[in-house]
């Protein structure tokens, strides 16, 4: 049974080597808003199906809940009554986002309205939802966006937090800078709009550049039980998505006091043996809803 179990396993793609249709992240600049502010989100997505892509944003005013499948409790009717309920003036806005490249979403209202408009859902939602929102420091909306290519299609989520309280600092997104390759003695900046050439079958050093302030300190939020322990500096985490060959590193964390950023945003990408076009890609997380992107397009010669 064993011999049979082992001959049968199954070859998995690695999860950052590309193929199909694949949405890689979705960015919120800023992933976090004060009273008064808008943010603009959107998407990186790798479409290699030769079909056109057709894309939808919506967003759900309620923090998403993986246990029920992201599904949103609340919907624009529900929505509307508790903006009345809340004394709100003029009509609710539009749960729906468009399906332009890019959606703008908009702080509802000054915050006690906001409050309010919090308050107000949390009553109707009631029991159909698992968590609620603090509704007096921080109210996480959830942004969709679902991409559709042929027969292909994914639907992403994003959490998208409004700051209740003056003294809040709003988080910011990590800042890559640039993507280089080591050709050589040569640094070349990878571009996303015009392809680099490359040697193919070649093991080519990767390395991002990431502004001083992409890892930012701040005063945890703690939950009951935890201890107070200051500020504290802001982990990142470096994907490395290819669409040929492979990479030396699926990921990087840059963590203070355990791996330094000089080496976290360094990775060697193992070129495949044909020439041909390939796309290089990295993401940057923070753990607080922060993200940015590079990439850069290939052209690899024999």
């Amino acid at each position: 049974l064993a011999l049979g179990l082992f001959g049968c396993e199954p070859d998995f793609e690695p999860y950052n080597e590309l193929s199909g249709l694949r949405v890689l992240a979705l960015r919120a600049s800023p992933p976090e808003l004060q009273a008064g502010e808008a943010t603009r989100i959107d998407a990186l997505v790798y479409n290699a199906t030769q079909q056109p892509l057709a894309t939808t944003w919506s967003v759900c005013p309620w923090p998403a809940d993986p246990n029920l499948g992201f599904a949103c409790p609340v919907d624009q009717p529900m929505f509307a009554r508790a903006w009345d309920k809340a004394k709100l003036p003029g009509a609710a806005p539009s749960l729906a986002l468009g399906s332009e490249v890019t959606a703008n979403l908009n702080f509802p209202a000054e915050v006690e309205g906001t409050r309010a408009l919090c308050q107000a859902l949390a009553e109707l939602v009631g029991s159909a939802a698992t968590t609620l929102p603090d509704c007096g420091a921080r109210w996480d909306w959830t942004v969709r966006f679902k991409a559709k290519a042929g027969s292909f299609a994914i639907d992403t989520v994003k959490p998208v937090r409004l700051l209740l309280l003056d003294d809040q600092v709003p988080n910011q997104n990590p800042r890559l800078a640039a993507l280089n390759v080591q050709a050589g003695s040569q640094s070349i900046a990878l571009d996303a709009a015009q392809a680099v050439e490359l040697s193919a079958d070649v093991d080519h050093p990767l390395r991002v550049q990431v502004e001083k302030d992409a890892s930012e300190t701040y005063l945890p939020v703690l939950v009951e039980g935890e201890v107070f322990t200051g500020e504290t500096r802001e982990a990142l985490t470096f994907t490395w998505f290819v669409d040929a060959g492979s990479t030396e590193r699926m990921r990087s964390t840059y963590k203070e006091g355990v791996e330094s950023l000089a080496k976290a945003s360094r990775n060697a990408w193992h070129a495949p043996t044909k020439s041909g076009s390939a796309r290089v890609i990295v993401v940057v997380r923070d753990h607080r809803g922060g993200v940015d992107w590079r990439e850069g397009q290939v052209q690899l010669v024999d």
